[in-house]
């Protein structure tokens, strides 16, 4: 499946995400903080999230796609969802993410 159609698949499910990005500070001043992306969901939010990382990973048409709580995919985060998810598969086609000018918009 490609990516939209992942999306289109789960879109009924109610799928509900959430990502923070989280540093947790460890006990002695020495010792680095550890960031952390927290990903949250039900399991059905879980799996549509690891289809969606397939689909992409198999997607020949393009290299990058993403959804986001204010913007493409939208349906599939939660309240208080912040952060979005960018896949972004390797060696890119454009040279780097950066020139990536339309990424594949999963789920618009």
């Amino acid at each position: 499946m490609t990516p939209n159609e992942v999306c289109e698949v789960f879109c009924e499910r109610g799928v509900s995400l959430r990502l923070e990005a989280r540093t947790y500070e460890l006990e002695t001043s020495e010792e680095l903080a550890q960031e952390y992306i927290i990903i949250e969901g039900n399991a059905e939010a879980l799996r549509f999230l690891g289809e969606l990382l397939v689909a992409q990973a198999t997607f020949p048409n393009d290299c990058h796609c993403f959804i986001h709580p204010s913007g493409p995919g939208s349906v599939f985060f939660g309240d208080g969802a912040s952060c979005g998810v960018s896949i972004h598969r390797l060696p890119c086609e454009h040279g780097d993410l950066r020139n990536c000018a339309r990424p594949n918009s999963a789920g618009a």
